[in-house]
């Protein structure tokens, strides 16, 4: 919990609120003043009203009192008095033991605020914003570029980086203009010096990939953004030709990694969505680095696509093979029982099912196991001494297995399989084990694959034990934690046991709880009857209620929150301003052809008078994951400071759960799933948390086959809005999340620098 920039110990305890931090990016004080800021920065310590005291007249104190909460409010000194909420003066003018004023007449002499201003930066130890202080600014604004901070957030970082400093901060529209010039210059040099990391030679080749050829419709960096369809083995051929194509380009000695992932990430989508001329008008160097990065960020993406699609391929092997042999134990059970006598075992008809199917996986398990560069955690894995084998049976085109083909890797279940007599392995069902056996390596993480995001190893995207071993104990002082296992324990086997012993005690006297076989079952709760009283209320004010047209609806919000303004444009981040009403317009309809999937085609028939080719440039130029987590978390942080929600809850619990959904249309992420769609239909899991206040506050897409733990971080991590829940509940999909501090365990994720972030362990 943050405190004043001063040492002003609060006289009574502050109400808990979600909202915790000071303003940042304001020059007056907000109207929308919450009781935590009004009691946080604007109650003053015995020592404060000492100071205050020392001013002459009632409205000079009441000044001075609003200038020493504001500055350590906002950072800065407020100058516009006029517009104050009633329930600051109330609280000011109670403190000080004087009437509140109908009128704030201050400063009733000019000089007055300046020496106000002057006794205020000495009694709290602050210094102006000078001149020296830009290379300061410039020099932070490099290290966050570099860092990988989002445009949004560099204005509230570099604010509380001046605030460390204990420096007042300067006009708001001269910190956004160095702000912006600084991140133009660092932007500029990153460019320079990624662009410098290859030859000229693959320059050219970088460029080329915006020239399109005479006898081809698209450029290849537009062929390269096709998205991958339904897996099949013709599929599975295009991603590994496209990732043949980036490999080609991109030369073995170019390495991007000692980026910020956030920082390639944001470069390459400044390019990736942009037509092929669009991008042809960007400098050279500019864009060489530009591409670079698309490249790079491309050749992970065909990769993990390529991975799942053959993962995908060899799942559904399996699936038709089960669902066949199925049928056909249906069919041997409808004959007579001397016909049963003589059918094949269950097991049989599954086997000879797997080995039916085995030209359909030579359609693509070759070139699987030669374009990939497989590494496994142990080593001597027998699992890859298999896949070298059979690598090089391939490439001289030998059929049968020699005497000593690796078995190692065979499990239990499958030897009879593999081997239905001593040393005479079977070569179909020999790989089709193996396939499986290294599917689900690379889903477990035990066998991994360079450049790839998805099939990486679990510690590369945790801190590494020494760095942990720092942070912990920074951790533990900072939240009073303790630091091992040892000490923890003995309090919470107490309490453990005294809540087991309650509850032994309350089971046999409660109706609604009682356990059967082994489970624990609580009644379903009763809806209560609705009063007519209520329906006839709810009745009238629905006739009440005028109709409006959602657009008109969405810019009165937007006139609420001003969430538009989370929307900047992908090449300059220049915001989209209530001055851009055409703007506006067009991005709202791009907004409501994709929250009502609509689409944008269909949009411009119903649409306010925009094309197609207006939308798209819109959509591809404003709508992005970033932009839209901006977006949610303003009009998130607005539902929380409104006075029916904050009497309802406070922001602290939240839940999280999937919602499945039929997809038609060919998708890499959409799957089959037997418990939710017929045999031949796929969906995909939309996961959302939701806050106690009952508004959503992070979304993802998941495929219908993930353990949901990961994503549950996911969304209590990287929210961005001011949310902070301290209790999250869920279904038993995500029981695997755990929370600790002990020493046993990493801490999951090296991009989170939070308190929390130490104390979450996904243990999948």
């Amino acid at each position: 919990m943050l405190m004043p920039i001063a040492n002003a110990p609060l006289r009574f305890p502050v109400e808990v609120s979600a909202v915790r931090h000071p303003r940042a990016g304001f020059e007056n004080l907000p109207v929308d003043l919450t009781r935590t800021e009004l009691f946080r920065y604007f109650t003053f310590s015995d020592k404060d009203r000492e100071e205050i005291a020392f001013c002459r007249g009632a409205q000079n104190r009441i000044g001075f009192a609003i200038l020493l909460g504001g500055v350590r409010l906002l950072g800065r000194f407020p100058y516009d008095f006029e517009l104050l909420p009633k329930d600051l003066l109330a609280h000011i003018c109670a403190q000080l033991e004087v009437d509140v004023p109908l009128f704030l007449n201050y400063p009733q002499r000019r000089p007055t605020r300046q020496e106000h201003i002057d006794r205020i930066r000495q009694y709290l130890g602050l210094r102006p914003f000078t001149e020296s202080d830009r290379d300061g600014v410039k020099a932070f604004v490099d290290e966050q570029v570099r860092a990988g901070s989002r445009l949004h957030e560099l204005l509230p970082q570099t604010e509380k980086m001046l605030r460390q400093r204990h420096l007042v901060l300067p006009g708001l529209t001269v910190l956004e203009k160095l702000i912006a010039t600084a991140r133009a210059e660092a932007e500029e040099r990153l460019f320079q010096q990624i662009a410098a990391r290859v030859g000229e030679e693959v320059k050219e080749r970088i460029l080329s990939l915006l020239q399109k050829p005479p006898d081809q419709r698209f450029s290849p960096f537009q062929q390269l953004q096709q998205a991958a369809g339904r897996p099949s083995p013709d599929a599975f051929d295009k991603e590994l030709d496209a990732l043949g194509t980036v490999t080609a380009i991109l030369p073995e000695t170019a390495d991007l990694s000692d980026l910020a992932p956030t920082l390639l990430e944001r470069f390459a989508a400044s390019i990736g969505g942009l037509p092929t001329q669009a991008a042809l008008r960007i400098g050279e160097t500019k864009r060489v680095a530009l591409l670079l990065c698309w490249l790079w960020r491309l050749r992970a993406e065909l990769i993990d696509t390529a991975l799942t699609m053959g993962n995908e391929l060899i799942a559904g092997v399996f699936r038709r093979a089960k669902n066949a042999a199925t049928e056909e134990q249906k069919r041997i059970a409808s004959l007579s029982e001397e016909c049963q006598a003589l059918a094949r075992p269950s097991e049989a008809i599954y086997d000879a099912e797997l080995r039916k199917r085995y030209s359909y996986v030579r359609q693509f398990a070759p070139r699987l196991l030669e374009t990939f560069v497989l590494r496994a955690i142990a080593p001597d894995e027998p699992l890859l001494k298999a896949v070298d084998y059979l690598r090089e049976r391939n490439q001289s085109k030998q059929r049968n297995l020699d005497d000593d083909v690796p078995l190692e890797f065979v499990p239990a279940a499958w030897k009879g399989r593999v081997c239905p007599e001593p040393g005479k392995p079977d070569r179909a069902m020999w790989e089709i084990c193996l396939l499986e056996q290294l599917r689900q390596a690379l889903k477990s993480g035990n066998v991994h694959v360079p450049h790839s995001r998805a099939f990486q190893p679990l510690e590369n995207y945790l801190l590494s034990r020494e760095q942990w071993q720092g942070e912990r104990v920074t951790l533990a002082q900072t939240h009073q934690l303790p630091l091992d296992f040892d000490t923890h324990w003995p309090k919470l086997v107490h309490l453990l046991r005294d809540e087991l012993r309650q509850l032994d005690e309350d089971l046999p006297n409660n109706p609604d709880l009682e356990i059967r076989g082994g489970d624990v079952h609580l009644a379903r709760l009763e809806k209560n009857p609705v009063p007519e009283s209520a329906e006839a209320l709810k009745n009238t004010l629905r006739r009440r209620l005028q109709r409006r047209h959602l657009t008109d609806l969405l810019l009165e919000v937007n006139g609420w929150t001003g969430f538009l303004r989370s929307f900047t444009r992908l090449t300059s981040a220049r915001t989209v301003t209530e001055a851009d009403l055409g703007e506006q317009l067009a991005l709202l309809t791009c907004l409501i052809a994709e929250g009502c999937n609509i689409g944008l085609s269909d949009m411009t028939v119903i649409g306010p008078g925009f094309t197609y080719d207006r939308l798209e440039e819109v959509y591809a130029t404003y709508i992005r994951e970033e932009t839209l987590a901006g977006a949610t978390a303003t009009l998130v942080n607005f539902q929380l400071l409104q006075p029916l929600a904050q009497k309802w809850v406070q922001g602290l619990t939240s839940s999280s759960d999937a919602r499945v959904y039929g997809v038609p249309v060919r998708a890499l992420n959409a799957t089959f799933h037997p418990k939710y769609f017929a045999s031949a239909g796929r969906g995909i899991n939309v996961y959302t948390h939701i806050s106690d206040l009952w508004i959503p506050f992070y979304t993802q897409v998941i495929t219908c086959h993930v353990r949901q733990a990961p994503y549950i971080l996911d969304g209590l991590l990287y929210h961005a809005t001011r949310l902070e829940p301290r209790e999250h509940y869920t279904d038993t999909h995500g029981f695997m999340v755990m929370w600790t501090l002990s020493s046993t365990w990493h801490p999951f994720c090296a991009a989170h620098q939070g308190p929390a972030g130490a104390a979450i362990v996904a243990a999948a």
